[in-house]
């Protein structure tokens, strides 16, 4: 696992102030996700949050008979795990559709950095509401 580089620019992330950018860069690993891989699941604690940089990601909700409603795919422009916003339980689940490199940063990181750096906080209250949008849109 690799530490984020100072340089590098990271989509989503790349929308924070270089300080609250370098606040977060201690918590922040560039992993590979490999296809199918299942990164949460519904009604199992997160432990990580992502943010995709090549990977692509689904998000889907479990159904009683077995089935699974897709709501939403997730790339370079949002991130997954905020599904667990203030409680570490996910709501869905989430596997890798496109094999590539993310961000993680674990939850407790996750939450810190929510209550200490305001930036990353409105980054992902705006992120959680497009979010809701997606997986609300007519198909």
């Amino acid at each position: 696992m690799t530490s984020v580089p100072a340089q590098a620019v990271l989509s989503l992330l790349d929308r924070l102030s270089p300080d609250d950018l370098d606040r977060l860069r201690p918590g922040l690993q560039l992993v590979t996700l490999q296809q199918d891989q299942v990164l949460y699941q519904a009604g199992q604690a997160v432990s990580s949050v992502f943010f995709p940089v090549t990977a692509w990601i689904e998000e889907v909700l479990p159904q009683q008979d077995g089935e699974a409603h897709f709501l939403r795919r997730i790339d370079g422009q949002s991130m997954a795990g905020a599904c667990a916003l203030g409680d570490a339980v996910a709501t869905r689940t989430a596997r890798v559709c496109g094999q590539g490199q993310a961000y993680r940063m674990g939850y407790a990181d996750f939450a810190r950095a929510l209550d200490e750096v305001q930036g990353f906080r409105e980054l992902v209250m705006q992120d959680a509401a497009a979010a809701v949008l997606a997986t609300h849109r007519p198909r």
